[in-house]
C-alpha cells in the first residue's frame, strides 16, 4: 500500500505508531497531502471523524495548520468535532491551533462550528465554544440566521437556552435575537410555525 493511502488508515485506526514509521519513511508527507490536488481532506478531518483524539493531538503538534485546512465542504475539523459533539477532539483542537480563527471559520452554507453544534444539540460544545470565543454568537449563516434559528428551526431547545443564557449580558442580544433571515423569519416566527404544525414548541 502507498505512504498516503496508510497515513489515512493509520487516521482512522488511530495508529500513533503506524504514523510514526511513515514519517521515518517520508518526513514530508503530510505536507504532501496537503498539497495534493488527489485528496479532498487531510488525516487531521478522518482522524476528528473517527473520534481519534490522540492521533489528531499527534497530528496538531507535528503541523498546527493542519486544523485549518478544508475538506471539499469547506469544513475545518472543528466542524467535524463541535457536531459530533466530540469534546476531547475538540478540545485538543482548540488548545494546540488558533482556536478564534477555528471558532469564525465557515464552511457550507456560512455555517461556523457552533452552528453545527446548535444544530445537532451539543450543548457541552456549545458551552465549550462560546467561552473560547464569545463572538460567535454573533455569525450568521449564508441565509442570514442566527443562533436562536437554528436553534429554533431542529427543535433544540436546550441549545437554545444555554445561548439565550450567555447572550443575555450582550450589547446587541435583542438586535440578534429579532433579526431576520433572508425568508423574512424571526426566532418568534419560527416559534409560531411550529406551535401551528404541532411540533415541539422552543420556549426561553
Amino acid at each position: 500500500m502507498d505512504r498516503i493511502p496508510r497515513l489515512f488508515a493509520a487516521a482512522r485506526g488511530g495508529d500513533i505508531a503506524a504514523l510514526q514509521q511513515l514519517l521515518s519513511e517520508d518526513p514530508q508527507i503530510l505536507e504532501r497531502v496537503v498539497s495534493s490536488t488527489i485528496y479532498t481532506e487531510t488525516p487531521l478531518h478522518v482522524a476528528a471523524l473517527a473520534g481519534q483524539t490522540d492521533f489528531a493531538r499527534e497530528l496538531i503538534t507535528l503541523k498546527p495548520s493542519l486544523a485549518m485546512e478544508k475538506n471539499q465542504e469547506g469544513l475545518i475539523p472543528l466542524h467535524i468535532a463541535s457536531a459530533r459533539g466530540d469534546l476531547d477532539t475538540l478540545t485538543e483542537l482548540l488548545t494546540l491551533g488558533s482556536s478564534r480563527e477555528q471558532c469564525l471559520l465557515k464552511g457550507q452554507g456560512g455555517q461556523i462550528p457552533l452552528h453545527d453544534a446548535i444544530i445537532k444539540g451539543r450543548v457541552p460544545v456549545i458551552e465549550l465554544l462560546i467561552s473560547h470565543c464569545a463572538e460567535s454568537v454573533e455569525e450568521l449563516t449564508e441565509r442570514d440566521e442566527t443562533v436562536f434559528h437554528l436553534a429554533a428551526m431542529n427543535k433544540q431547545s436546550e441549545a437554545l437556552q444555554v445561548v439565550t443564557e450567555r447572550m443575555k449580558q450582550h450589547h446587541n442580544f435583542m438586535a440578534i435575537f429579532n433579526s431576520k433571515d433572508k425568508g423574512g423569519n424571526n426566532f418568534w416566527d419560527l416559534g409560531q410555525r411550529q406551535i401551528r404544525e404541532n411540533k415541539e414548541v422552543i420556549a426561553i
